[in-house]
């Protein structure tokens, strides 16, 4: 009764001559195996389910006799015949034409210098790009003032454009000042400042010096002693005729507009009678008139 085949028990069944050929049980209680017997050698084989997907990126295994592929991680792609891993999405790790992995970057630039562009992951391959606009009184230097503030160039960044207070008078020195903390007031202060309004100082616009021009309170009369005065921030003249010193009443003194120079006019006190006699009173100038007594002390004529 043999059969020829290592992996079967052969037997004679003695009552009727007929042959049994009862199969070796080759169970290894292991459900992820295929279990058979070598008929040659009668030895059992358990040869293990292959669970291979073909793809890098997965862990193949069998549990219970099912196969498990499970994805090695969330970041793999197949590459050549290796795998490329990515653990930052935001520079992730790509598969060149030659099969190899090569790190890359998303790019977030949305040429705008005024951004400040950056990638967030959100996922699995999965990225956002923020582009947060730039603080440029912080990007800068603590020199960032109200008189010095920062603006921002989409092609070149952060720049500061001080205040110039310029008043278009090349003749006044231009300046900033602080007013608060985000404030200013400008001041432009002559370079020839006037302190007496009677002798204003000018500057000159092209060379920029300074001439005193005194105000000219001359009328013209010899007899008058000009000056100026300010009153109420203002220049005015004051023309007052000079003090002519007098003799006496009877010989005022004058003085002439067109030389300037003293002169005497004495009182008339001429009555054209003949038979007064004519005097002037030194002290007010008044004219007295007394008759001539005519006497020539001799009692035989008439006077």
């Amino acid at each position: 009764c043999n059969d020829n085949n290592a992996c079967t028990n052969d037997t004679c069944n003695s009552a009727d001559g007929s042959c049994t050929f009862t199969p070796f049980v080759c169970d290894d209680k292991d459900p992820c195996t295929t279990d058979s017997c070598d008929k040659t050698s009668g030895q059992c084989i358990f040869t293990a389910i292959n669970c291979d997907d073909k793809n890098n990126c997965t862990k193949d295994y069998c549990t219970a006799g099912q196969c498990h592929n499970d994805l090695v991680s969330p970041g793999c792609e197949v590459c050549g015949t290796g795998s490329c891993i990515t653990t930052d999405y935001c520079n992730p790790l790509i598969c060149t034409s030659q099969g190899t992995c090569a790190p890359s970057k998303v790019n977030c630039d949305d040429k705008n210098a005024c951004t400040q562009d950056s990638c967030q992951v959100l996922g699995v391959f999965n990225t956002t790009c923020i582009n947060a606009v730039i603080d440029c009184n912080t990007n800068l230097s603590s020199s960032v003032n109200a008189c010095a503030p920062a603006f921002c160039s989409s092609a070149s960044g952060c720049y500061q454009q001080p205040i110039t207070c310029d008043d278009g008078n090349p003749c006044t020195a231009d300046a900033c000042h602080l007013s608060g903390t985000n404030n200013y007031t400008c001041t432009n202060t002559p370079l020839c400042p006037t302190t007496d309004l009677c002798n204003p100082v000018t500057c000159d616009p092209t060379t920029l010096k300074c001439s005193t021009n005194p105000v000219n309170c001359d009328d013209k009369n010899p007899c008058t002693n000009d000056t100026c005065y300010v009153t109420n921030s203002t220049a005015k003249c004051l023309n007052v005729a000079y003090e002519i010193k007098q003799t006496d009443a009877c010989h005022p003194a004058f003085c002439n507009v067109t030389t300037g120079l003293t002169y005497v006019v004495p009182v008339n006190c001429d009555d054209g009678i003949k038979c007064t006699i004519d005097t002037c009173n030194k002290t007010d100038g008044t004219c007295s008139h007394l008759l001539n007594p005519c006497t020539d002390a001799t009692n035989c004529t008439v006077d």
